[in-house]
């Protein structure tokens, strides 16, 4: 096995000394390999490239709270690349992590703390089963997250920011049987995900003010769940063909859901709603489909829920006040339930 170890400091020691960008680029092939890049001070870059398997990277990025952000890019290339674990932490302010991804069965673990960070993701692995796991970590205000999943299976996403503001901008999967797990803990947080392909899963989970949640799913067997404890949420769920699964509870004030469920049969959507003013606007199109409509709060509103096809059911329970429910069933078999407490 081999080893790299990279140790980079700077300082400022002496009057009218400019810092400079400090890089530390490195390229690696072959098996079992290991990788520590060190780096502390202002403005470095971290540049590595690996092909092979069972390879091991750290990178880690420190800085002081002025310093001037640090950039790490990571290219692991190869469509054999396989059993790799890659490390990067980050800690200060504006901080960037490039990843893109080639193989399977690797391992990405991406920590950035402070505030203004950004982290990019791609990957691509040419339509094979890939089984790759991502993790990243945002804590602190104003970080931003953008992953790309362009082809392969059995991929998982884990997706945790902790501070204020805080946005995911896009992260698009292709492929079968994909998982991607969102968490976002502050205020002013935004989600937006695509998914394309069967057996995938979307699981959100927002605790805060002001969270929005925009998930779209194409494809057979998917399930998308959100969680939305906080104060004026919105989630607007979209999915396409067979058997797709959808799950909201939503906790707080001015909550608003807006599903549509077409193109497919089988599907089922669940909502449970507890806050002031809650809204629902709903769209079934197929045979079989299953609504559940749960209303706790003090007032909330039903509003066009939709289902155009056969043998489909509609349940709503309702025990808040000024209470209007708009309901239409087009079709033969279709039964529905409304029960008020």
């Amino acid at each position: 096995m081999k080893k790299v170890y990279l140790s980079l400091f700077l300082g400022l020691f002496a009057a009218g000394l400019k810092a400079q960008t400090i890089s530390a680029t490195l390229e690696q092939s072959g098996s079992a390999n290991g990788t520590v890049i060190n780096q502390q001070g202002a403005d470095h870059q971290a540049d590595w490239r690996q092909v092979g398997t069972q390879n091991n990277s750290v990178v880690n990025q420190l800085s002081g709270g002025s310093a001037t952000p640090h950039r790490a890019t990571l290219r692991l290339r190869g469509a054999n690349s396989a059993n790799n674990t890659i490390e990067v932490n980050q800690l200060g302010s504006g901080n960037t992590a490039d990843l893109e991804l080639r193989g399977s069965d690797n391992q990405l673990d991406v920590v950035q703390r402070k505030t203004g960070n950004q982290a990019t993701v791609d990957m691509d692995v040419q339509g094979r089963t890939s089984r790759n796991q991502l993790t990243i970590r945002q804590t602190g205000s104003l970080n931003t997250l953008g992953v790309s999943v362009s082809a392969g299976d059995g991929n998982r996403l884990i997706i945790s920011q902790s501070g204020d503001g805080n946005t995911i901008s896009s992260a698009a999967v292709l492929g079968n049987r994909n998982r991607l797990d969102l968490n976002q803990g502050g205020n002013q947080n935004s989600i937006t995900t695509t998914q394309s392909g069967d057996d995938l899963r979307i699981e959100v989970l927002q605790t805060g003010n002001q969270n929005g949640a925009n998930i779209s799913q194409t494809g057979n067997q998917s399930e998308a769940f959100i969680a939305q404890p906080g104060h004026t949420n919105q989630a607007i769920v979209r999915q396409t063909n067979n058997r797709q699964q959808a799950t909201i509870n939503q906790t707080g004030n001015g909550a608003s859901v807006q599903l549509d469920q077409t193109g497919g049969n089988n599907n089922q959507y669940t909502s449970t709603q507890a806050s002031v003013d809650n809204r629902l606007d709903l769209d079934q199109n197929g045979s079989g489909n299953g609504l559940m409509i749960s209303q706790l709060g003090a007032s909330g509103r039903v509003l066009g829920a939709g289902q155009v096809g056969s043998n489909n059911h509609l349940s709503i329970e309702v025990s808040a006040n000024a209470v209007t429910v708009q309901v239409n069933q087009t079709g033969g078999g279709n039964t529905g339930t409304f029960r008020q407490r």
